[in-house]
């Protein structure tokens, strides 16, 4: 599982490439993206688009103050043809001084 880093009060904007097992990407080109976290606490939603839909790109991102300091998992699903690939990587969260 991939892993992310940022501090409490960031905006945050990641790009992330969907790769099957054989390395080759999906065309993502047209799919429903949706993204979410969660901790301690309830599942918080995320913000998700395509942005090479050919390549398998896709970008997740949040506003300032969307977390608390601690660990999250994230997951970013995206759907296109009856087909569904999910992303899943570990968020720590710092705490902001």
């Amino acid at each position: 599982m991939d892993k992310m880093e940022t501090f409490e009060k960031n905006t945050y904007s990641a790009e992330i490439t969907f790769l099957r097992k054989d390395s080759t990407a999906p065309d993502l080109g047209g799919a429903a993206v949706e993204a979410w976290a969660v901790g301690a606490g309830p599942t918080i939603p995320l913000g998700a688009s395509v942005l090479d839909g050919a390549a398998g790109k896709v970008r997740v991102f949040w506003p300032a103050e969307t977390f608390s300091a601690g660990l999250y998992e994230v997951q970013l699903r995206a759907s296109k043809g009856g087909k569904t690939e999910t992303y899943a990587a570990r968020l720590t969260v710092g705490r902001s001084i």
